[in-house]
Order: C-alpha cells, then structure tokens, then sequence
C-alpha cells in the first residue's frame, strides 16, 4: 500500500486519558508545536486543572487493567468489552500505521474482504458516510458502515445494512481484537483504542459478510488507522481549521492530510462546499498519484433532506455512489433522500419553543449551524444551550452563532475535556458583548432553563459537543 507524501512512519507519542469521540494518526505537523490530544473532538487531561474528573461510564465497576482476552471457546459480556476498549485510552499513544496493519493481519485482512469507500474531511463526515450505506442498501448491496464518534453505545459506531451491530457481534469481534493485541502490543507501545476500534469494525463487517465497507477517517487521514484500505472511491466532504494542533495551520496542510489516502486509480470526491484553496490541494494530489477527480453538485432533491449542509453531504453520497456502481436509480435516490435521518444533525427533538439539537463543535459546523436556521426562518434571537471542549475555538463558535442567537445557557456536558460553563460564559461575554450568559451547569436544566427564557413562540440550540448532544437527546426525544 502507498501512502503519499508520508515522511516516515515514526510517528509521536502522546500521553493522555479520558474517554476517546474519535482516536486517530495525523500528520507532518506533529512535532512543530505540542500536541495534547487525538480524535473528532481531541481529549484534555483528566480533571480540567483544578476541576474533577470525568464521570464514570457504565463499566467504571470493571477494572479494565486487569481483563486478559478471552480464551478460545469463552465468552465476554458486552460490558468486558467495552471496558477492554476503554482500557486502551488509559496509555500513550504513537502515531503511525505499522500496529494497525499488524493488528489486521493477525486477524486475516478482513478490511481486505471487500471494496471500500473512505470518507474524510473536517465536518459531514458521519453524515456523509450513513448517507453513502443508505444508497447502496436501497440499490441491492449489503453495506457496513465504520462511523465514530458515537452518541450513547459504542455498537453505533458499527453499521450493517444501516442498523448498529448487536452486542453478540460486537463482543464477538472486540474479543478477536484483544486477542489479536496481544500478539502486537509492545511494552509502551500497545494498540491504541481508535484502532482497535478500526480493527473491531472491519472483523465485524467481515463477519457479517458485508459486499462493500463505508468508512469514515477517524481525523485527517495520512496516518488516520483507516488508513489501510487502498479505497477505491474516497469522499473529500469539507475542509476547514480545526485540529490545527496536529494537521497544519492552513487549509492547504490540512487538506494534503485528508486527501494523501487517495491512491493510484481511485476516484476523488470533492465537496462542493470546499474552498478554492482545498480544491487546488486535491487535485494536485489526485493527478500525482493517477486519481480521478468528481466534483459533487447539488441538486433539488438534495433539498429533501433539510438543513444546507446535509444537502450538500447529500450530494457528495450521490456522486461516491455514482463512481462506485456506475448508476444510480433516480427515484431510488428520491426515496433516500426524503427518508433520511440522522441523530444530533438539526434534529428537532422539541416544538413550542422549536428546540434543535446539532453535533456543531467548530467554528465552520457553527458557521453550517446558524445558515441551516436561517434557511428554516430562523433569524435571530435564539437561545443556545452550549458545552464546548477546552481545545475548540469557542469564541469562533459563538460569533457564529451571534448571527442567530442573543442568549447563551453554558452547561457541563459531563466530559474531563470541556471548558468550564463560567469560562464558557467569559468568551460569551468577550465575543458578544450584548448576549446574554447564564451558568446551568446540569444539561438538562439549562436545557429547561433555554426553553423557559426563549418562550412558545422562539427557538432553541443546543450544540457545541457530542457530548453534550448526548446528555440531552434521550430525555428529550420525545418531549411535546
């Protein structure tokens, strides 16, 4: 397998704790400046400085240093393998690609089963790769789906045929992998959890006998564990500034990042989103490796699915599915479109007041965020319910969302990586003078707390994190 412009596999090490949204190996700017964290929406040290730590999951009553793999013929509970996984986030990690192609090829290549489809980009990407299964489930094939981070369980993050896996075939395939680590893990420098996640996908998959595999880059891409797959179709969804820390400065370093797993004769999908300055990055890496090169174009269909942003995910998933079947059925297309749905992307989870929840946790999600209300009617005066993680650039994030929203309620989403709700409100304060910030640290009264000052006839926000996202959907999913 070739990996464009890949210095060296080297690698750096980065010691850290908490929960893992979305581990992942980035880049040639490793090494330039500290880097703290990894993922969709990258870790802090546990405890927040002078704060507490994260909350204990559903299998903090297993000490998940002391779980040995399973032996052949014996079996772990769901939970065992959730807590294993959570094991692998308590080391250092080192960057690079040579554990995970170990790891797959104690456990036979089964990312090697099928043809790919790789999905990379700074936002859209979940969507993006749900939207791609869907259409080809609807045209006859049998898809599975890689996605991260998840909302509730981590089986979620697992897809067959659009559905999560079920717990005997996420035990079954987690089980593979720890046994399989054991072979490859060295002192200090064991599996990593993102990829034993990667690794647990593709086993799962295989299992299943799935006829094509969708996945969705962990972050970047060059040294992304997903990075394994030769794709014969990959999807640029977006570019912007985000993890900065790990994939370069500007949007020219971090698209050379997404786009160097593209390899010779695959066909690039290109957002139509995408800046001026990405898109001269793309294709200058597709014509050095013998790539083709599509630019997704939305169309009216694409409508049926709402919010600007996911129109536009929408149109990349046409395309990548065009490239890779050679056809689609329209009305095939139409029916896919109109049924659609994904959690945490403007999902109205309440009416009177209209209350909106949204994964945004960027300033260009927020930027994607505040468009798609005012393309619903909603211009201005919003409440926005927000926790945000200490790395993101939160004063980018609320001037965004300025543009529709005059009152902030800051929460604690629960996780050792986000700011304080009082620090949260100064950058409030800091970048909109005139809003309002109010501190309700438990998600849910600030979710009540939003509700009560926007009135029957406003709206609500709630977005800045997953995390967050999480804290609230359950409970209010079904509120009149």
């Amino acid at each position: 397998m070739s990996h464009p412009s890949e210095p060296g596999r080297g690698g750096l090490r980065i010691v850290r704790g908490g929960d893992d949204d979305q581990a992942a190996a980035d880049s040639p700017g490793f090494g330039r400046r500290p880097a703290t964290s990894h993922g969709d929406e990258p870790a802090m040290p546990p405890g927040r400085g002078p704060g507490g730590p994260s909350p204990l999951s559903r299998v903090a009553d297993i000490e998940p240093r002391h779980l040995a793999p399973p032996a052949p013929g014996e079996q772990w509970t769901d939970a065992q393998a959730d807590a294993w996984l959570a094991a692998r986030d308590l080391v250092g990690w080192r960057f690079a690609l040579d554990r995970i192609e170990k790891l797959l090829h104690e456990l036979g290549d089964p990312h090697r089963a099928v043809p790919a489809i790789h999905v990379v980009g700074t936002n859209g990407k979940s969507s993006t790769t749900r939207m791609v299964a869907a259409l080809l489930l609807a045209h006859g094939r049998h898809p599975g789906a890689f996605l991260s981070p998840h909302l509730a369980d981590l089986r979620e993050r697992i897809e067959i045929d659009g559905r999560p896996i079920s717990e005997e075939q996420h035990v079954s395939a987690v089980s593979a992998v720890a046994r399989a680590a054991t072979r490859v893990d060295q002192p200090g420098d064991p599996v990593t959890q993102f990829e034993a996640h990667t690794a647990s996908a593709f086993v799962a998959l295989a299992e299943a006998s799935c006829d094509v595999y969708v996945i969705e880059a962990g972050l970047g891409g060059r040294l992304d564990a997903t990075n394994v797959l030769d794709a014969p179709v990959v999807a640029l969804t977006s570019v912007d500034l985000d993890h900065t820390a790990l994939l370069g400065d500007t949007i020219a370093e971090i698209t050379a990042e997404k786009v160097a797993v593209v390899t010779e004769g695959a066909t690039l999908v290109l957002g139509a989103t995408l800046s001026e300055e990405a898109i001269i990055v793309a294709r200058d890496h597709a014509a050095r490796v013998g790539a083709h090169v599509v630019t997704a174009k939305p169309e009216p269909l694409d409508r049926k699915l709402g919010a600007g942003y996911q129109a536009s995910n929408f149109a990349v998933a046409r395309a990548v599915c065009e490239a890779y079947m050679g056809g689609l059925d329209l009305r095939i297309v139409r029916e896919v479109a109109a049924a659609f749905t994904m959690p945490a992307r403007f999902e109205t989870i309440g009416t009177a007041p209209t209350t909106i929840l949204d994964g945004a946790h960027n300033p260009a999600g927020a930027r994607a965020l505040a468009a798609a209300l005012g393309e619903a009617g909603y211009e201005r005066g919003g409440v926005a319910v927000m926790s945000v993680f200490a790395d993101k650039d939160a004063a980018g994030i609320v001037a965004a969302l300025g543009e529709r929203c005059d009152r902030f309620v800051l929460c604690d989403c629960g996780s050792a990586r986000a700011m304080r709700p009082a620090d949260l409100a100064e950058v409030v304060r800091a970048t909109l003078p005139g809003a309002g910030a109010t501190v309700v640290d438990a998600p849910l009264e600030a979710l009540a707390a939003a509700r009560d000052a926007a009135g029957r006839d406003g709206f609500v926000v709630i977005c800045g994190t997953l995390a967050l996202a999480h804290a609230v959907r359950a409970p209010t999913e079904t509120r009149p």
